[in-house]
């Protein structure tokens, strides 16, 4: 073959090699710029609902030195007490074996209710049953809840008065609360507000009080705390002996 034939083979075959060069990295740019196609959103979870309680019972009324004047009591579904007084958090508690036997006996026998006693009590109850609550059922089952939210505020005032009680004696005696022993606490009728202990030059009108007499003891030594259920508590150490009336009779 001619030496012009082979250089013009050998021209054409280096030429086809630089165009090939040339266009892969051209190829691979356009495919780079490609965008990829979005991945598909996950579907949102959905938070499970919370159970329904089995029982609310509300109260908004004149005050009471026990329930206050207003409180709100709910029944779980795992028949925990979830209480407290408006416009506080609530607190978890449990039934008595009593209440509870109580509780499931509405909760299976009656069908869903609600129920109201004016604008001072509202209740309503999730029951499993068929049977429509009378209405002396459905007062009864409002009286109830109203005993139990009572029950759990009446520990709650007392464990708060013994401590006040406590704490009064340690500052007193300069000892620690594992040196204190409660003898015993136990409800009484005091003669008036001022617990039954005078004063001199105040007078005190003479009203039944119900209250608190607390016993405690420290150092071998027993003392006497006078409560009530407004939340005063004095010691009766601090007060002559003829100065301290005595509780009223039951």
């Amino acid at each position: 073959m001619p030496k012009a034939a082979w250089f013009f083979s050998g021209f054409l075959f280096a030429l086809a090699l630089a165009a090939l060069l040339v266009w892969m990295p051209m190829r691979g740019a356009d495919a780079s710029d490609t965008p990829a196609a979005a991945p598909e959103a996950a579907p949102a979870a959905t938070a499970p609902a919370a159970p329904t309680p089995g029982l609310v019972w509300s109260r908004q009324g004149a005050y009471d030195p026990l329930l206050g004047a207003c409180g709100r009591l709910e029944i779980d579904a795992l028949q925990q007490i979830h209480y407290a007084p408006c416009g506080q958090a609530m607190r978890l508690a449990y039934l008595t074996e009593g209440e509870l036997v109580w509780y499931r006996a509405y909760l299976a026998a009656l069908a869903p209710l609600t129920y109201s006693r004016g604008e001072e009590t509202t209740l309503t109850l999730a029951g499993k049953g068929s049977r429509p609550a009378s209405a002396q059922e459905q007062a009864a089952l409002a009286d109830w809840a109203e005993g139990v939210y009572a029950r759990l505020m009446g520990e709650e005032q007392r464990a708060n008065l013994l401590a006040q009680a406590r704490l009064g004696l340690m500052a007193r005696r300069g000892v620690g609360i594992e040196a204190i022993q409660v003898l015993r606490m136990e409800p009484v009728r005091w003669p008036d507000p001022c617990l039954g202990l005078r004063e001199p030059g105040r007078e005190c009108v003479r009203v039944n009080t119900a209250g608190f007499r607390i016993l405690l003891a420290t150092d071998g030594q027993t003392f006497v705390y006078r409560a009530d259920v407004y939340g005063r508590v004095k010691a009766e150490a601090d007060y002559a002996a003829h100065l301290r009336l005595p509780a009223l009779a039951p």
